[in-house]
């Protein structure tokens, strides 16, 4: 942050507001990694001022996201949607899908947590249909797994175990380890719900291998990309023939670019792509230290 802070004290001193925005969404952006949701909040709230000020569009709907997840991390569930709602609509208006897609799964999300399962479900389905548009893989197979929590929940077990077997299959393709895991252990969660006990055991017991082979705590759909990176590296093992990689990157449009928007924090069509250097450090860290292929 320190480089980010000598940035912001700069732009700051010579009153350049544009740069000014950009320094505080990067030094939000580390805070909310941090878990300082607090700050994350202050220094969005800043940064969406100065840009609705100068009338910037797309810095405005990039912050306005920004906020949204800062507030939503803090328990205010209901500001969020709001914000994330007003990003959706100028995203649209930009037509930049990638920003639609991470709004919409981002409202998926809140929805779900709050029990409204139809917006969930509505929200899920069209970010899964511009998802496979925009042929991104990684992607896809993510809001399958949420979209099939959403109809497990509704009681429609045929639809949500069709979901995360396509999920399960591009993960499979995809060689993400992690992804694997999630999916046999959502297989299984529905599979037991409907009373099929030995196909629950026998899934439960082929992701629970996965991870118990590392010696590693389950994980979740909540991680962060550093708790991602870190047990990538748990799982990683062997070498030569006998190498199992930790996760897999497809292409650096998809897992990589694309992953820094995500949860809508950012544009791929923004002016400045600083905020992508903390996605593309980890994962040439990753190939590097041989976590995934290169």
């Amino acid at each position: 942050a320190t480089l980010y802070e000598k940035a912001l004290a700069i732009f700051r001193e010579v009153g350049d507001a544009s740069r000014i925005a950009i320094a505080l969404n990067n030094l939000g952006t580390l805070a909310y990694g941090r878990g300082e949701f607090a700050q994350t909040q202050a220094l969005h709230e800043e940064a969406l001022t100065l840009r609705r000020t100068a009338e910037d569009e797309q810095g405005i709907t990039a912050s306005l996201t920004n906020l949204a997840v800062a507030i939503s991390a803090l328990g205010n569930d209901a500001g969020a949607t709001n914000l994330l709602n007003e990003a959706l609509a100028r995203y649209r208006a930009l037509g930049d899908l990638a920003g639609i897609a991470g709004v919409l799964l981002n409202l998926g999300m809140i929805a779900s947590r709050r029990g409204d399962l139809e917006m969930a479900r509505r929200c899920d389905e069209e970010a899964l249909v511009i998802q496979r548009g925009l042929n991104d893989d990684y992607m896809t197979a993510m809001l399958l797994n949420n979209l099939a929590e959403v109809f497990r929940r509704q009681g429609e077990s045929g639809k949500a175990f069709a979901l995360i077997r396509e999920s399960l299959e591009l993960r499979q393709a995809l060689g993400d380890q992690i992804g694997i895991g999630l999916s046999l252990m959502a297989m299984a969660n529905i599979a037991g719900m409907s009373g099929l006990a030995e196909r629950a055991a026998r899934w439960l017991g082929t992701a629970e291998a996965i991870f118990d082979a590392a010696g590693v705590e389950y994980p979740d759909n909540d991680m962060t990309w550093a708790e991602f990176d870190a047990l990538a590296r748990q799982l990683t093992s062997g070498s030569g023939a006998d190498k199992i990689y930790g996760a897999h990157f497809h292409v650096w449009r998809s897992c990589v670019q694309l992953a820094t928007v995500q949860d809508g924090l950012n544009s791929v069509i923004a002016e400045d792509y600083s905020f992508m250097a903390p996605m593309y450090e980890m994962v040439t860290a990753m190939q590097k230290d041989g976590i995934v292929m290169d």
